[in-house]
Order: C-alpha cells, then sequence, then structure tokens
C-alpha cells in the first residue's frame, strides 16, 4: 500500500461557526461577582487593617486600598456581564466544543474517543443556585484538559452521561 499525504482544500471544511452553540446559564454571573468580592478581600482586608493599627502606615492608604478593592468589584460586575455573552459550548456525536474569550478568544475541541473520565462539581455557592461545572480529563493529564462552569445541574449531569455513555463506544 502506497502512502498518501493528500492536500485539502480549505474552503470544503466544515465551519463550526454556523453551528449553534448553547450559552452557559447567566446565573453564573452572580458566582463570578461573588468569587471576585471574596479574592479581593482576602486580599485587601489584611493590607487595610495594617494601615490602621500600624502608626507607620497613614491612613489614607487603607483609604486607597479600599477604593482599589470597590474599583475591582464594580469592574468584575461589569465585566461578568459582559463576559458570561461569550462563553457557550456545542455537543456534538463525536467530540464536545468550548467557546470563551471576549478579547482573546479560544475554542477548544475534545473528542470523545480522547477521554479518559468527566466529572460535576459544585460549589456550595453553585449549589443554591442549582448550577455544576462539568471537568472533561483526557489522557496525560492530571488536571482537567476542558472545565465548562455555569451549567444547570439537570444538564451538566446529562452531558456527563451522555460522554460516558460515547467512551463505551470507544473501549
Amino acid at each position: 500500500m502506497l502512502f498518501k499525504n493528500e492536500s485539502i482544500d480549505i474552503n470544503s471544511l466544515p465551519s463550526i461557526d454556523l453551528e449553534k452553540f448553547t450559552p452557559i446559564e447567566k446565573r453564573y454571573r452572580i458566582i463570578m461577582v461573588i468569587n471576585s468580592i471574596i479574592s479581593a478581600t482576602i486580599i485587601t482586608i489584611p493590607i487595610i487593617l495594617v494601615s490602621i493599627f500600624n502608626a507607620e502606615v497613614p491612613l489614607y492608604v487603607g483609604y486607597a486600598l479600599s477604593a482599589v478593592l470597590l474599583t475591582y468589584i464594580i469592574f468584575n460586575i461589569f465585566w461578568s456581564r459582559i463576559s458570561i455573552q461569550y462563553k457557550s459550548y456545542l455537543l456534538r456525536s463525536n467530540d464536545i466544543l468550548f467557546k470563551k474569550g471576549v478579547i482573546w478568544k479560544k475554542t477548544t475541541a475534545i473528542p470523545f474517543n480522547r477521554i479518559q473520565h468527566v466529572e460535576v462539581k459544585q460549589s456550595a455557592i453553585a449549589k443554591q443556585l442549582n448550577l455544576s461545572k462539568i471537568v472533561i480529563f483526557t489522557a496525560g493529564g492530571n488536571t482537567g484538559d476542558l472545565a465548562i462552569s455555569g451549567l444547570n445541574d439537570q444538564t451538566a449531569n446529562k452531558i456527563r452521561e451522555f460522554i460516558m455513555g460515547k467512551l463505551k463506544d470507544y473501549v
């Protein structure tokens, strides 16, 4: 048998831009904002306390850091509103795709025949909002190769079951 390596016309390839991607749940914005508030607070509170209780540090440093914290939180509220519109996924017969990014766009495709296992995770806040994160692992890594946050709990479990059923086809 002779080896063949024929060229492919780029224009003949299918475009994923024509596919209908499913957006993540809008409620996920709440988690994004809460996470930014928690992280900003954890970083800023010790610095503010030092500026209040340490006479060598001027009091305006604490005020300035409070202003930075407030600005950071306000920015994240607006950013979460914008960025959530650019997060979507597509489940196809042989793979799953995830698109994200406002400025730097990224599309990740994971073929089912490369998947080792799938997890559905839920934080305490996400549980209250009935949201989950699906994490897909492929061979060769101990961290998830694809994580899609902001899925309805039932949807995440359905996707997991669908993918696990597909994995049986590849064994």
